[in-house]
């Protein structure tokens, strides 16, 4: 991990902190916390590029809308290891189903499905509702016995639960600090993966019987064609991190698959579809 990390704050209208939210996301791939009017990115990717993006999309709107869109942007370099300590005296537990979430420097509870994650810069420590829709699904479809891919992986919190409940998982991401986390992660938490790899579905070998996608809506049209090539007949596709204004198109995308549930949490929505057998 690098030293330094980037906090880049942008802070806009109340009106139009939804609009610069989702752009963000679809920026970065990253997870953005949000307060009232201001949104903050860290990462460990120079942010200079988002800034004039997000500068160039304050113009788009300013056209679309007719009217002056408030936007102020601000950049800082931090060490990583203060936010880091400041992340873990911030992270609480929780219960969510069967599952017990909590770091590793928290106590297991007796009885329940304990996922222990070490957080990183990486996404997926199960506090956004992207991911705990995720494991609300997880929790409901996944048997014993299931293979099951999830890709774009971050912290290996999907894989692990998957785990728990039985299945035979296999992971990717295309950031290799993710790759590093989730492998420290699933050893952690004493769980074997099948495989794992630094990039995205292409790479993968063989059909599963579920493959899960925590990403940007964007980046989920885009796999269409290799998530649903390596979804066996009769498997489950699970898609999370689309915002409830972007489940149109990326229904619209899977249209050739039976969706047979939703899972709403904020704006957040997951899609459960079925690969029909042919």
């Amino acid at each position: 991990m690098d030293r330094y990390y980037y906090e880049l704050v942008v802070t806009t209208a109340d009106a139009y902190v939804d609009l610069f939210e989702s752009h963000l996301l679809d920026l970065s791939g990253e997870a953005i916390e949000r307060r009232e009017d201001q949104l903050i990115l860290r990462t460990e990717h120079d942010p200079a590029s988002y800034e004039e993006a997000i500068r160039l999309y304050a113009a788009s709107l300013e056209e679309i809308f007719g009217e002056p869109i408030p936007v102020k942007i601000t950049s800082l370099r931090q060490a990583n290891e203060d936010w880091i300590q400041k992340y873990k005296e911030g992270f609480v537990p929780f219960q969510l189903g069967r599952f017990y979430i909590r770091a590793t420097w928290h106590d297991a509870v007796p009885d329940t499905d304990d996922i222990a994650i070490d957080p990183d810069l990486s996404f997926g420590t199960g506090h956004h509702a992207t991911t705990r829709v995720c494991l609300q699904a997880i929790e409901k479809y996944v048997t014993p016995g299931m293979r099951l891919l999830d890709v774009g992986c971050g912290s290996g919190i999907l894989s692990i639960a998957a785990a728990r409940m039985g299945a035979k998982v296999s992971l990717c991401d295309i950031e290799a600090d993710a790759i590093r986390n989730a492998t420290e992660n699933l050893a952690a938490n004493g769980v074997e993966s099948e495989a794992i790899w630094e990039g995205s579905i292409q790479d993968a070998d063989g059909d599963y019987d579920v493959v899960v996608a925590n990403i940007v809506s964007d980046i989920l049209i885009y796999l269409k064609k290799e998530i649903t090539q390596h979804t066996k007949p009769g498997g489950l596709v699970v898609l999370s991190g689309i915002l409830e204004k972007y489940e149109t198109k990326v229904q619209k995308m899977y249209a050739s698959l039976h969706l047979i549930d939703r899972i709403v949490e904020g704006e957040w929505v997951s899609l459960i579809y079925r690969k029909e057998d042919i």
